[in-house]
């Protein structure tokens, strides 16, 4: 089990730990690194691999701009991500890949059947 710091109600949930992986995010002040423009580049979702956390390895993931906001798909979902954190994009998985950009997390999601029962018990969604 794991727990979920639920700032906004003062209290804290537990619960397993693939009830808290973040399926997406939304990240804020954007650095482009990669080729190209960044809109041309995520506007069919570009496959890159995301690193959240420093001692991880990176994770596959799917670089989207949606509404205008630079999204990050992570499809095997991530733990331990909050509002606040880095994340940086890279080519691929391999060490000493090259870096195509990064940004703040500024809004997390999780999968929607897991939300939607994180809603029921009164809990929001995170938002830096």
């Amino acid at each position: 089990y794991v727990v979920h710091l639920d700032h906004a109600a003062n209290r804290v949930v537990v619960g397993p730990r693939d009830a808290l992986a973040v399926a997406s995010l939304t990240l804020r002040d954007v650095n482009w690194l990669g080729d190209g423009l960044l809109e041309n580049a995520a506007a069919n979702g570009l496959e890159v691999h995301a690193k959240m956390r420093s001692a991880r390895p990176p994770v596959l993931a799917r670089l989207r701009l949606v509404a205008g906001k630079v999204t990050v798909e992570l499809p095997g979902g991530e733990t331990g991500i909050a509002p606040g954190q880095a994340c940086v994009f890279y080519e691929n998985g391999e060490p000493g890949a090259r870096v195509l950009g990064g940004g703040f997390i500024a809004d997390t999601r999780r999968d929607g059947a897991t939300q939607k029962a994180l809603e029921t018990l009164g809990v929001q969604r995170q938002v830096a």
